[in-house]
């Protein structure tokens, strides 16, 4: 995994921020609920260091589309075109309109179905009543993890995907980066090479350790 990458992503977490409709707001995230997210995030990612070393089979990952984090209710946001209809103006005299305006169309981040995101070895999933995404790992430029969702930037997209409704954003972004590089690394292999992945995980644990030891000081001042 990119150190950069990984340092960015740790550091979101002092950036978080909460996305609605009518664009993103700013709210105050306490050092305590800081704190607790931060633990959380290095708690799940220690459940995947053990699930990786306890299923090293790389066909078997793939084949039964195993998730390594869910969630049942969440919201696809993309965006999408808005069109605003001009008008003539009032007329003065013949061909002479006094005010009036032209036609024009801008983009606005629209809802477009809730269901259910799965993150499999090498795939992120959306499954919706009337819309489906599958993304693959690879094709994922960068995240930007908010409180509640977080943004992809993709591959060949111009436009960015937005989840909201996600519950532990953080842990997800975290896992996500950790199997895209992993995915990347084993991409003509059969089996985990257990060294690469426990090396990858205790580099994210390391720096999420740090943040906290930091948190803690700030909360013990």
């Amino acid at each position: 995994m990119e150190v950069i990458a990984l340092l960015v992503l740790v550091g979101t977490y002092f950036g978080y921020r909460k996305y609605n409709s009518g664009g993103f707001v700013t709210p105050e995230l306490h050092s305590q609920e800081l704190l607790e997210k931060l633990e959380q995030t290095r708690d799940y990612i220690d459940s995947v260091k053990t699930t990786l070393n306890n299923q090293t089979s790389i066909t078997y990952l793939k084949d039964t589309v195993y998730a390594f984090i869910e969630d049942a209710s969440v919201e696809l946001h993309e965006p999408r075109s808005k069109r605003i209809a001009g008008y003539s103006g009032v007329r003065v005299a013949k061909g002479i309109y006094i005010g009036g305006s032209q036609a024009r169309s801008y983009q606005e981040m629209r809802r477009l179905d809730s269901g259910k995101l799965k993150l499999t070895f090498n795939e992120l999933l959306f499954m919706g009543d009337l819309e489906t995404r599958t993304i693959e790992l690879k094709r994922i430029m960068d995240i930007e993890p908010y409180i509640d969702g977080f943004k992809l930037s993709i591959k060949n997209r111009q436009k960015p995907i937005v989840f909201t409704g996600v519950q532990e954003s953080g842990s997800w972004a975290m896992v996500i980066y950790l199997m895209r590089s992993l995915s990347s690394q084993h991409a003509r292999k059969q089996t985990l090479d257990l060294n690469v992945v426990n090396r990858e995980i205790d580099d994210i644990v390391s720096e999420i350790d740090t943040q906290i030891a930091t948190e803690k000081r700030e909360l013990d001042t």
